[in-house]
């Protein structure tokens, strides 16, 4: 790692989240499958394909979550199989 990506990784968690949250926003769909369906049509319709990624290092339960999301990938987003075109990992 460069000097400056150290320097980042040991300032961050001093950064207030708000400030993080104000950075990070462009490139998280939001805090719930609803979310990322919405922005995933709304690209979709503007001619882009999306990858949404399921985050549950937060979930204190993780153990359920992970079984639901990866017994059945096609409940993520369920009857919009044909009309989304994106990437569920």
């Amino acid at each position: 790692m460069r000097v400056a990506d150290r320097a980042i990784v040991r300032i961050l968690p001093a950064v207030p989240r708000s400030i993080v949250r104000r950075l990070s926003a462009p490139y998280i769909a939001g805090a719930t499958l609803e979310d990322a369906r919405a922005l995933v049509a709304r690209l979709n319709a503007e001619g882009k394909l999306a990858t949404v990624d399921v985050l549950v290092s937060s979930v204190i339960n993780q153990a359920p979550v992970i079984e639901s999301l990866t017994s059945d990938r096609t409940q993520l987003f369920p009857g919009e199989e044909a009309a989304l075109e994106c990437v569920a990992s």
